[in-house]
């Protein structure tokens, strides 16, 4: 089963607070982050977020 948001947007965008409605971006923002760019950051701090649990 494949991600259905994956197959309407080329990209969601988590970390967006200057799009309209704040409600993420679904292609190219505001701040002209592409959609590989988007992917890296939500990779980055999925990462930060395990090894956080070991800070403890």
């Amino acid at each position: 089963m494949e991600n259905n948001m994956a197959i309407e947007y080329p990209m969601f965008c988590y970390q967006c607070e200057q799009t309209a409605g704040g409600k993420g971006c679904t292609k190219i923002g505001v701040c002209g982050k592409t959609p590989e760019i988007a992917v890296l950051q939500d990779l980055l701090i999925f990462q930060i977020k395990g090894i956080s649990c070991y800070a403890k």
